[in-house]
């Protein structure tokens, strides 16, 4: 399952009147973070303010290109301005809605796209574009993605909280295939949890289902659970979400909101969204 969040990536492109140029610009929260130009027959970088992101972004390019090859082709200049709504260490997915809105621009199938440029399952860049909840499998190595939704009884109880540090997704998805085979009955124990927290209302439920989850997990990943390694003493449960030992986690709990503020102020994490906060419903 996976939910399209309140804060996203704008892309806006127009045309300039330089020919044969894509000039490129990244603001973060209207603040402008990057910035570089290629030129548009072969995607070769002209100048840029960082050079990685450069090469990720011509990457991109070329790619898109290789799928839509007007890209290419077009001899008029344009400038693709992008502003990224939210603080990038929080991981809330700047790369995968970059690809979404790239994919929309170019006209291209969004799953070729993403296969072209990434590992991993895609569920990220579909929520993306999406506009409620939804829940995401490969069925013979094609998305199914299903609108969704979970109880209001049950996100009433639900926070997010930052852990402090950003988390690479990409990178933990490539250690992930490198040493992980899972086996088939963990797919469908988790795929059978996932849709009985979806279909349930009762928070009881829900929370022990959490902690199921992340024990199927804890076992698959051979990494610790985070309650038990930094939150045992927390009245509900806790479930790691994305790269497991970064960004974000989800806590279940019937204690008040401020009960739950006050104890993870206490352990120096300040950075927490209610549902309703952060969630497009």
């Amino acid at each position: 399952m996976a939910v399209p969040l309140q804060f996203g990536q704008q892309m806006l492109v127009s045309e300039i009147k330089e020919q044969g140029i894509i000039m490129w610009e990244t603001f973060v929260q209207d603040k402008l973070w990057f910035s570089a130009s290629f030129r548009r027959e072969d995607m070769n970088i002209l100048n840029h303010s960082n050079e990685r992101t450069a090469l990720i972004v011509r990457k991109l390019l070329k790619e898109g290109a290789g799928l839509n090859h007007d890209l290419s082709s077009g001899e008029k200049g344009c400038l693709v301005r992008n502003n990224i709504g939210f603080n990038m260490e929080w991981g809330l997915g700047s790369s995968s809605s970059l690809l979404s809105n790239l994919a929309a621009w170019l006209d291209i199938d969004l799953y070729t796209y993403y296969q072209r440029v990434f590992q991993g399952s895609g569920y990220d860049v579909f929520s993306a574009r999406a506009n409620t909840p939804i829940s995401y499998q490969l069925k013979a190595k094609k998305p199914e993605i299903i609108k969704t939704t979970l109880k209001t009884a049950i996100t009433n109880k639900l926070y997010f909280i930052y852990l402090g540090f950003k988390k690479d997704s990409q990178e933990s998805v490539q250690k992930f295939r490198a040493g992980i085979r899972p086996d088939p009955k963990i797919i469908n124990e988790i795929s059978a949890l996932t849709d009985a927290m979806i279909d349930t209302s009762d928070a009881n439920d829900f929370f022990e289902m959490m902690r199921l989850h992340e024990e199927l997990l804890s076992g698959l990943l051979k990494q610790p659970k985070i309650k038990e390694e930094r939150f045992a003493d927390f009245k509900g449960e806790i479930k790691s979400l994305g790269a497991w030992g970064g960004d974000f986690i989800m806590a279940g709990t019937h204690i008040s909101a401020n009960e739950l503020k006050q104890y993870f102020l206490n352990h120096n994490l300040p950075v927490i969204f209610k549902w309703d906060e952060i969630v497009i419903k």
